[in-house]
């Protein structure tokens, strides 16, 4: 943080700095906020190195309630030192325990892997004798399906919501009939071929 003096600029007094900028009160205190959180942090560091300087120191006179391999008690520096060794030895041997088990794990899918990709030996199949099996001759005329619903010509138990409305618009049983005939020859005919739709239009030709 430079130091600032006034000088009279442009028939006013400003606020310059070292370098002869002019600087704004606004400019001056960020600058001295930055500078005194600066003096604040090494003020800290420099307190945090005492303390634990002061911490260690106390830590070597004062005993602990562990006692080393001579059965003496240990201070409590001795014993984070002792701590620390054992733990690292513990966390060294789980490595090498983790080391082990992912060792045997890559061998077991290794053995896995070489199982499947193992020619498997060829099995000779033996052709047993197929059974016979005798053709009933179905009948070449089918009994002609009844396409009537009800057995008057009003609305009756067997019909639906549509064949309701239609007759009640005027339509009877009997032409209904006739339509599903129609309707059932046609989808035969159309799975049939060229020849099975010239014979459904020979016997119910176009209208016009």
């Amino acid at each position: 943080m430079g130091p600032y003096k006034k000088v009279r600029r442009d028939g006013k007094w400003v606020t310059v700095d070292a370098n002869g900028k002019v600087v704004d009160r606004a400019y001056r205190k960020a600058k001295g906020d930055k500078f005194r959180k600066s003096q604040r942090e090494k003020r800290k560091k420099v307190i945090d190195k005492l303390k634990s300087r002061v911490r260690n120191f106390g830590e070597r006179l004062v005993y602990s309630d562990q006692k080393g391999p001579d059965g003496k008690q240990l201070t409590v520096a001795q014993a984070k030192k002792r701590n620390l060794k054992i733990n690292k030895e513990s966390e060294r041997k789980r490595k090498n325990i983790d080391a082990e088990r992912k060792q045997i794990k890559i061998n077991i899918n290794k053995q896995r892997t070489d199982s499947k990709n193992k020619p498997k030996p060829e099995i000779k199949k033996t052709e047993a004798p197929k059974p016979e099996i005798k053709k009933t001759e179905a009948p070449q005329e089918k009994l002609k399906v009844s396409y009537r619903r009800t057995k008057g010509e009003g609305i009756g138990k067997g019909d639906t919501r549509i064949t309701k409305k239609l007759k009640k618009a005027g339509f009877t049983e009997t032409r209904l009939a006739k339509l599903r005939e129609k309707n059932a020859a046609f989808q035969k005919a159309k799975k049939g071929g060229k020849k099975a739709m010239e014979a459904y239009r020979k016997k119910y030709p176009k209208r016009g």
